[in-house]
């Protein structure tokens, strides 16, 4: 798999070779994604200052942007298939925890220890669902970052990106707006000096003669 750079932040402007982004076969379909991505740093919060200080903080630093997906027959539910995995298995455990509280009430009414064993393993199966829910994550298409400018997708077939780089192309309505900002990049824009009253450019009724040494008339 590869990464691949998608120029400005407007999805009319890029268009995506007709190429599955999974495996680079001929694709079958265009599918309407959202990618979304915030920074790094953020997960530092959740462990430093909790929960309600790193949502508010990714829900302000998150971008996103909408991608029109060529996907090939078999890998059209790419997304779908990975969602359905981790929040099917998130609603197991979850039922899985609400059956071993219940059995904990009554087995600590009689004194048995399964419910604990059984609280024991449900901690046990939530990890489980942690590694499984980051391990379905980087091995799907994803934004590693997005920017005003452009956004980075990682695990792109390698066929998908090479055809990009060749075929790739501009809408016209958004070529001069690219043109202008890679000239601005690409260049410093030099000091202007402050322009004085004499270097104005005076009108043309206002211009005045340069002085004359013969004048129509004048003695010699």
């Amino acid at each position: 798999m590869a990464d691949l750079r998608l120029y400005s932040g407007d999805e009319r402007v890029t268009a995506l070779p007709d190429l599955c982004m999974q495996c680079g076969e001929p694709a079958a379909l265009f599918k309407r994604k959202r990618f979304s991505w915030f920074p790094s740093w953020v997960w530092i919060l959740l462990f430093v200052c909790g929960l309600v200080p790193f949502a508010i903080v990714a829900a302000v630093t998150t971008k996103r942007r909408t991608v029109e997906a060529p996907l090939c027959e078999a890998h059209k539910n790419h997304w779908l298939a990975r969602q359905l995995l981790v929040v099917g298995s998130l609603f197991g455990i979850l039922l899985l925890g609400g059956v071993t509280w219940a059995v904990s009430l009554d087995n600590n009414a009689r004194g048995d220890d399964l419910g604990g064993l059984l609280c024991v393993g449900s901690v046990v199966m939530l990890i489980l669902w942690v590694i499984l829910a980051v391990v379905v994550q980087f091995n799907s298409i994803r934004a590693r970052e997005i920017t005003d400018r452009d956004m980075t997708l990682v695990g792109v077939a390698q066929e998908f990106v090479n055809a990009y780089q060749d075929e790739w192309h501009v809408a016209p309505e958004r070529l001069d707006d690219l043109a202008r900002e890679s000239w601005n990049d690409s260049r410093h824009t030099p000091s202007q000096r402050p322009t004085s009253e004499d270097d104005r450019i005076r009108p043309e009724d206002d211009r005045q003669p340069p002085p004359d040494t013969f004048r129509e008339g004048a003695p010699q």
